[in-house]
């Protein structure tokens, strides 16, 4: 087993060196690769896919676990991976193991080694998954839709969870530009279930649909949100029939991604009731989306909210739900940091114009795209007048001088920052 995971972790290495590599492709060469393994693609069972700025990770895994409670062998791919790599491709929500991504790995690299990272990866999951016998497999986009490497395959249910700025260099400088991307994964005679989605947007992903004789259903939210109970989970109550449900994932989106998962599994002809939906959100797991943990550190209650929030869009709804849940009243402390290929600038301005945080403390992100934490600081400053900001570079040290000024620590700017804090949060800390 030892053997098994260093060569895994030498794999991790080399994928990693992999991650910036642009597929020069598109997806003809992977359907290339995928004809030669015998068109394992097709054999995975019902595909679900799912594609969205934000909120695709959460509607991925609610659909995951809405089968899987049905009795259903799922699959699930989603990205990007907090913990560990393998958590990317799950049956049943169980990652998959170093040994089966040893082998499938070298199965894949044997047709062609000079793959990008999400390329590698996708194909081990359609292998892994096709050997697996699975009834569905849900999966997440990995950025936009029409010309991403997911999009290989053919679902008869797609969800559209929502269209904003983000990836521009490579899905376009307009909104409508990113819609029209985002249907991309809209196949024939299928139906595609949207979110929150302005009207304009909307209108360029239903003639993406008519041309594909797809159906197009805009969701309404079934649920409002009652508040938190002492697990820091969410009280939600169904608006029709008044049931209490808990909800693992915090926010106020995530009651429309519920709805959207309940109404497209509808539409493809499951029964979806009310124990299901509590079974389904039991058996839900899922870190980094306003993630609320408690601990006690210097003999005081400490909570800190985790999210990886990485662009404007996201970092406002973060900032939403800090307001509506009432954090904001508790004097929070920030420790932030972003990637250099992010839109810092305004991410920066959405915060500091909404002025919760008197103590912001800038920290450094263990990735080569990582934004300099001196011009996160300077752009702080420029927006914001009346906030402590200071510069520490080592994430546990900056977590640690954050709770000097409050019990309410927010930890917010990207994934790879908040897999670190994670690890921090459970071990060091």
């Amino acid at each position: 087993m030892e053997e098994t995971y260093l060569r895994f972790k030498e794999i991790e290495k080399i994928l990693y060196t992999k991650h910036s590599q642009i597929k020069k492709n598109g997806i003809t060469h992977i359907l290339e690769i995928l004809n030669k393994m015998g068109n394992p693609h097709k054999k995975i069972g019902k595909v679900i896919h799912i594609t969205g700025t934000n909120g695709k990770g959460s509607v991925s895994y609610l659909t995951a676990s809405f089968l899987s409670s049905l009795g259903y062998k799922v699959g699930l791919y989603t990205s990007p991976h907090i913990n560990s790599l393998t958590e990317r491709i799950k049956i049943n929500l169980q990652d998959i193991s170093y040994s089966e991504f040893v082998r499938l790995y070298e199965y894949v690299v044997s047709f062609d080694s000079n793959l990008s990272f999400f390329e590698i990866v996708t194909l081990i999951m359609i292998k892994y998954f096709e050997e697996n016998n699975l009834d569905f497999s849900v999966v997440e986009v990995g950025i936009g839709g029409l010309y991403d490497t997911t999009n290989v395959l053919d679902g008869e249910l797609c969800f559209i969870t929502s269209i904003d700025y983000d990836h521009m260099d490579m899905l376009g400088p307009t909104l409508n530009d990113i819609a029209f991307q985002k249907a991309g994964i809209i196949k024939n005679n299928s139906m595609c279930v949207v979110g929150d989605i302005a009207n304009e947007q909307l209108e360029v992903i239903k003639k993406v649909a008519l041309s594909k004789k797809a159906i197009v259903l805009k969701v309404e939210n079934l649920f409002e949100i009652i508040g938190l109970n002492e697990k820091w989970q969410m009280v939600i109550k169904d608006k029709m029939t008044s049931e209490i449900f808990s909800m693992p994932i915090v926010g106020i989106k995530q009651t429309l991604n519920l709805s959207m998962v309940i109404l497209g599994l509808s539409k493809i002809g499951l029964e979806i009731n009310n124990n299901l939906i509590k079974l389904a959100l039991s058996k839900l797991r899922f870190d980094g989306r306003f993630q609320i943990i408690e601990t006690r550190l210097k003999n005081k209650v400490k909570l800190f909210i985790v999210d990886g929030a990485h662009n404007p869009a996201a970092i406002k709804s973060f900032l939403e739900n800090i307001v509506f849940f009432g954090f904001d009243k508790k004097n929070p402390s920030l420790v932030f940091s972003m990637l250099s290929t992010k839109d810092y600038i305004t991410s920066i301005k959405n915060i500091s114009d909404k002025d919760i945080f008197k103590n912001i403390i800038i920290t450094s992100i263990n990735n080569p795209k990582k934004l300099s934490p001196f011009i996160i600081a300077e752009t702080f400053s420029k927006f914001s007048s009346n906030t402590d900001i200071t510069v520490i570079d080592e994430l546990k040290h900056a977590i640690n001088y954050a709770t000097n000024f409050s019990d309410v620590v927010c930890i917010l700017g990207s994934f790879y920052l908040v897999s670190d804090a994670l690890k921090v949060l459970r071990e060091d800390l």
